[in-house]
């Protein structure tokens, strides 16, 4: 039996791309969905209907992740209809496939605002449903066994950048390792204990 069979799995940017495959992919192993999406209602409907037609639950729900209190809003209603959320993706973001000295200040500011921004605020509403002090442990030993590696081998002379890997707002550094290494902690966590038994307030 698959280790998602019956988790509640909520995955941002979930309408198309790589947030669509990873939806896709949980449903397939019995994961009930909560699809994320900010503009693409039409392209989210779609991943709806292919989540529920392998028998998965699924519910829609929009918003911007610079939004913090929207964020958090969403998070509640998704418990409230799904129930207690086991694994959270943060697959939200946003990329502009031009040159550097194209790219405008305001495409930047969207750049950070979504994808660091964001990712900080969807961390935080989450994270105070889990364990933090394994979530504290994730990050310290990912952003020295996982992250430093990768941003070296693209940013800091290594193989990657020799093989002419461009990559200048994240793409490879932050989103997939930060998605997949996302999906893994939230695999080895497993499903929060504790809740409704137990004093669960935020730790902030």
């Amino acid at each position: 039996m698959s280790r998602l069979n019956g988790k509640i799995v909520f995955v941002t940017g979930a309408s198309r791309g790589i947030g669509r495959a990873i939806a896709v992919r949980c449903a397939e192993e019995g994961a009930h969905l909560a699809v994320h999406y900010r503009t693409s209602q039409v392209h989210a409907e779609a991943v709806l209907r292919e989540v529920e037609a392998k028998g998965c639950r699924a519910r829609l729900y929009a918003g911007d992740v610079r939004d913090e209190a929207r964020v958090r809003h969403i998070v509640d209603k998704a418990e409230e209809e799904l129930g207690p959320i086991d694994v959270w993706v943060n697959n939200a973001g946003v990329e502009f496939e031009e040159p550097l000295e194209r790219i405008t200040e305001a495409q930047w500011d969207e750049t950070f605002a979504v994808n660091v921004k964001g990712l900080f605020f969807c961390s935080r509403a989450i994270a105070e449903r889990m364990k933090f002090s394994a979530m504290m442990w994730f990050m310290a030993l990912w952003s020295l066994i996982v992250y430093a590696p990768i941003a070296h081998w693209v940013w800091g002379g290594g193989f990657l950048g020799t093989w002419g890997v461009l990559d200048f707002a994240g793409g490879t550094v932050v989103h997939i390792n930060a998605g997949v290494a996302g999906l893994v902690c939230a695999l080895v966590i497993g499903k929060r204990k504790g809740f409704g038994t137990e004093n669960l307030a935020p730790y902030n």
